[in-house]
């Protein structure tokens, strides 16, 4: 199968760009058994809450709530600094041939100098950046764990929280320094250390007290709903999703939803 991607561009809320890397129809359809199988094959860290199955930004989030100081920092160039030589340092493969498998499907060198790498809009891609990180979110959370510090990773976003600004700041230190030898820089311009005298924001929620969506967003989504029902209108595809969003994020809030990640907060106290 020839590996063909298309390469665009989509801007992003703060004007730039984001490039994505898409495969095209038939590989695509492949990487989508792949990751099946991937999926049923290799677990993720329980700290991980992108890309898995009952977990989202809302359970990560949760994971923070109400806490003194939250501390979130960014990895820049997530996907593409991923390659398969780094991948082969973390990832334990059962043969020589479920390795070939994983690397000519999923990995690809875009002629840029960084190899075989993860392409940024792939369906293996998010999942496989899971298992790269597996062993950093252990190693992480057991760090947390002796500071009294808690940690959770969505995707490329990195969340401590804890009572000690300088716990949560030993954590961010280490963190980037464990990063940088596994080829992944830590985005500065983005980190992010809040006390709960401030606005605390994890993946989009504001967590002083719990997990909720920003007041504005809240008000704007009310506001949506009062005009459409007084024009008899249906809400816009954009304001439908806005809706979708806040209803996902109150269902993650109720404590039923959370016995996972409760699980894995537990789960480093028997290391």
């Amino acid at each position: 199968m020839e590996k063909t991607y298309s390469v665009f561009k989509i801007p992003k809320k703060n004007g730039k760009f984001r490039v994505i890397e898409a495969p095209c129809d038939e590989l695509k359809e492949a990487q989508r058994g792949s990751l099946w199988r991937l999926t049923k094959t290799f677990p993720v860290s329980p700290f991980a809450t992108g890309f898995v199955t009952a977990r989202n930004i809302a359970h990560n989030a949760l994971l923070h709530s109400g806490q003194p100081w939250v501390a979130c920092i960014d990895i820049s160039d997530f996907f593409p600094s991923i390659n398969w030589v780094l991948f082969t340092k973390e990832v334990i493969f059962e043969n020589v041939e479920e390795a070939a498998q994983i690397r000519d499907l999923n990995f690809h060198d875009f002629g840029d100098g960084k190899g075989l790498r993860l392409p940024q809009g792939a369906p293996c891609s998010p999942f496989l950046s899971n298992l790269y990180l597996m062993r950093f979110d252990w190693q992480m959370a057991t760090l947390a764990e002796k500071l009294g510090v808690t940690y959770s990773r969505y995707a490329d976003d990195l969340v401590f929280s804890g009572q000690l600004r300088k716990h949560v700041l030993v954590c961010l230190k280490i963190a980037e320094d464990i990063l940088a030898k596994m080829g992944l820089n830590v985005n500065h311009p983005k980190t992010k250390i809040r006390h709960s005298g401030q606005k605390q924001l994890v993946t989009g929620l504001v967590v002083n007290v719990k997990a909720n969506v920003p007041r504005r967003e809240r008000k704007r989504i009310r506001a949506a709903l009062f005009q459409a029902k007084r024009a008899g209108t249906e809400l816009s595809q954009k304001d439908q999703g806005r809706v979708s969003f806040l209803n996902m994020v109150n269902k993650a809030v109720r404590p039923a939803s959370n016995i996972d990640l409760i699980g894995a907060r537990k789960a480093i106290e028997h290391l």
